[in-house]
């Protein structure tokens, strides 16, 4: 076997995916009912990246003396299945509820049948239309686990925010990377066999920083399972009814428009900018109970706000973490009726609310001690990321909290 840049790094990266394949498997996730799609995730997870070790091995055993063509062939087919596999993996891990066994079966069918008919031909003619052919049908697979993506990217998104109500895109934003990356790994694959050997070794290492991060990634999702699960696997959803937009892209409806996204310069996507595209609605959060401000106890409403006064006094509103389930019942009260009190009895509501709190202990922070980092200053006041306490600050101060450090700062 010829040792040379290329097969030392088809070797590292052969390693370096059974590695990561065995660290997967290794992965602890409680057994619950809640995780049994997440533990069939990690299962699929692991597969793939063994799948991809493969190819590698085959090529070190082979001497590297490989036949273009037929590598061609089967780089193309591992892209279909390696799509579907992280799709899958992905949508599980920010939608569970949604993914079902009989819908990866089924994918995992159609990608088999195609793949059936498409190597035995592609390895005994010469025609080009039919990889032309088999490519279209890659890009087309690719489009709909596009659309897929988005949409429940989109939902899942709104749903952890709205668990938490807070601001909370760069939780999330991860997976979106994951998706795309992946994708574009995939594209590259398949035309991996007409690069230049300099080029094709940039891209194997690039391919194997992307398989070492995601799986970095997913140990770290399961260490904050606790803090994801109850969000994006939370049953107790107000929906409307579904219409023709709002049709179940995974079973074969694909919506017509564009696929709704965020606008709002200080948060990517929210459950404020997709209340056509989630599931969730403002519009049936007021619960019957509590319908009509003359049906409400006064001394109801005075006991909430007595409460509101004293979360605000032990600063509860800089705690991360806690779903508005949580902190209703530190109030005394529940979430619908915490819902109802903000719509009606107060002039923004409790996300805003809150962030305006958290905003005016910052300045105060800054004030005490203008040299503070700006990562410990949002962690401090309860932000989750920078740049939601950036996008917080600047939108309600006009300034950003360095230009507000600077304009406090002579001062002192």
């Amino acid at each position: 076997m010829r040792i040379d840049i290329y097969m030392f790094i088809t070797l590292i990266s052969a390693i370096a995916l059974t590695i990561l394949g065995f660290q997967l498997c290794g992965v602890h996730i409680p057994r619950k009912e809640e995780t049994s799609r997440l533990r069939t995730a990690r299962i699929i997870l692991a597969a793939s990246y063994f799948i991809l070790a493969v190819p590698a091995y085959a090529e070190l055993f082979t001497g590297g003396q490989y036949n273009r063509k037929i590598v061609a062939v089967f780089t193309i087919a591992t892209a279909a299945y390696q799509s579907l596999l992280f799709t899958a993996t992905l949508l599980t891990l920010i939608r569970p509820l949604f993914v079902t066994r009989r819908k990866v079966l089924t994918q995992t069918g159609i990608v088999t049948v195609a793949v059936a008919l498409f190597v035995p031909a592609a390895l005994t003619s010469d025609a080009p239309w039919i990889f032309y052919m088999a490519v279209t049908a890659y890009a087309v697979q690719l489009a709909y686990y596009t659309i897929i993506f988005r949409r429940k990217y989109v939902e899942s998104l709104a749903r952890l925010e709205d668990y938490y109500d807070d601001d909370l895109h760069g939780q999330l934003r991860w997976a979106k990377f994951g998706f795309y990356a992946a994708l574009a790994v995939g594209i590259v694959a398949c035309i991996s066999s007409g690069l230049p050997s300099a080029a094709f070794n940039v891209f194997t290492m690039g391919y194997i920083v992307f398989y070492t991060w995601f799986a970095n990634r997913f140990v770290n999702y399961v260490a904050k399972l606790n803090y994801y699960l109850p969000a994006v696997a939370n049953q107790q959803e107000r929906v409307q009814p579904r219409t023709a937009e709002q049709a179940d892209v995974f079973a074969g409806d694909i919506p017509v428009g564009n696929i709704p996204v965020g606008d709002d310069p200080v948060r990517e996507t929210s459950a404020r900018d997709v209340s056509a595209a989630t599931e969730l609605s403002t519009a049936t959060e007021v619960p019957a109970a509590v319908g009509l401000l003359s049906e409400v106890p006064p001394e109801k409403i005075e006991e909430l706000r007595l409460a509101l006064e004293q979360w605000v006094a032990a600063r509860g509103y800089i705690r991360q973490e806690e779903g508005r389930e949580q902190i209703a019942r530190e109030l005394g009260t529940d979430e619908d009726f915490l819902r109802w009190y903000f719509s009606t009895q107060m002039p923004q509501d409790f996300r805003s609310w809150r962030a305006g709190l958290r905003i005016e202990y910052a300045k105060e922070l800054l004030a005490e001690n203008p040299d503070i980092s700006m990562n410990t200053l949002a962690r401090e006041v309860g932000f989750s990321t920078r740049s939601n306490f950036y996008g917080h600050f600047k939108r309600i101060t006009g300034k950003t909290p360095a230009e507000y450090q600077q304009h406090i700062t002579p001062k002192r």
